[in-house]
């Protein structure tokens, strides 16, 4: 009778923890998924990569070629990504693509769509 309760305890506490598991990443919002992973910035035109993307709070940094450039960022409750400096200053809205994102000029048609891609 120990062995089965013992046993029925252990299935209930595995199912709770792949339960956390699997809906963790779900559980993240926009803003904490890119300060936790490293991104490579992408053009979508021509699949160019234009360097690596680091989220920190409010400040991303791109490197590419030993050069980096620091511009200040947010992200809204729609998923606009709002650039405010740099090469890359505008608002995009971001579409998820299974791990990676799209990013979609919303103020600025004449900036080309990019795409973070997590490393």
């Amino acid at each position: 009778m120990k062995k089965i309760i013992g046993i029925i305890f252990a299935v209930i506490i595995l199912i709770f923890i792949g339960v956390k598991v699997v809906n963790a990443p779900h559980s993240m919002t926009t803003q904490q998924v890119l300060e936790k992973y490293n991104w490579k910035l992408q053009s979508k035109s021509n699949n160019k990569t234009l360097g690596t993307v680091h989220f920190s709070k409010n400040t991303l940094t791109i490197t590419k070629g030993g050069k980096t450039t620091k511009s200040t960022y947010s992200v809204d409750n729609n998923d606009h990504l709002k650039i405010n400096s740099g090469n890359y200053a505008n608002t995009y809205s971001m579409d998820m693509d299974s791990t990676d994102y799209s990013l979609s000029p919303v103020t600025d048609n004449t900036k080309e769509k990019l795409e973070l891609i997590r490393n």
